[in-house]
């Protein structure tokens, strides 16, 4: 693809994303407060690399991209709790994420990790109550965003990470594999299940990403 067709494309896919992104969390209830931290770091920019690939993989596939838009943004949610919370002070104790004050640094810690703790379930109901996808394909890309994210995917590799103090070149290939590599291939994967794609795409998307991830 020439660059000025890809830029386009990137440009069209992250406005949708950004506007989808925007449209979320904005009521004003008598807990506004976990909402505006929510918005904080959801809304705090990046390149939406992870979203984007999910549109592409779901286009690619078939599918109508705008039908993904709520599958790929689901998937921005959990990696924005990741940030919120691999900021805090038992973890990597950051002041700034993308030029801007933490989000514990703004709200203080209870409300970071609760805001967090929204975004997860957030999610899922995003993915669970997309319109333009049907009940099957819906399940599917639930299942992967919890398999990619979970204990056996991106926490898994927080742990190694953290904890384990990685040394070897395997070790730190694992820890690249699952809490990097894991998320994008997520991604990748979400494009295919949300357009319903066989088995062999769902293959070389997952080898797609992981390599991506691992780079």
């Amino acid at each position: 693809m020439e660059k000025t067709a890809f830029d386009a494309r990137y440009q069209e896919y992250l406005a949708a994303i950004e506007d989808y992104l925007n449209s979320l969390f904005a009521e004003k209830p008598h807990w506004a407060d976990l909402y505006e931290a929510m918005r904080y770091s959801v809304l705090s920019g990046g390149k939406r690399l992870r979203p984007v690939m999910t549109l592409e993989f779901a286009r690619l596939c078939g599918l109508d991209w705008h039908n993904a838009v709520p599958v790929g943004c689901a998937l921005e949610l959990v990696h924005t709790y990741s940030l919120i919370h691999d900021d805090l002070p038992c973890m990597d104790n950051d002041d700034l994420r993308r030029g801007k004050p933490t989000n514990h640094k703004v709200y203080g810690e209870t409300l970071a990790v609760l805001a967090g703790d929204a975004l997860q379930p957030e999610a899922y109901r995003l993915i669970l109550t997309a319109p333009g996808l049907d009940e099957s394909h819906r399940a599917a890309c639930g299942r992967i965003l919890a398999e990619v994210s979970g204990a056996d995917g991106m926490v898994a590799g927080q742990v190694l990470d953290t904890l384990h103090a990685p040394k070897t070149e395997a070790e730190v290939t694992e820890v690249h594999r699952l809490k990097t590599g894991a998320m994008i291939a997520g991604a990748c994967r979400l494009g295919v299940a949300a357009a319903g794609g066989s088995g062999g795409l769902m293959a070389a998307a997952e080898t797609y990403a992981q390599e991506l991830g691992l780079a």
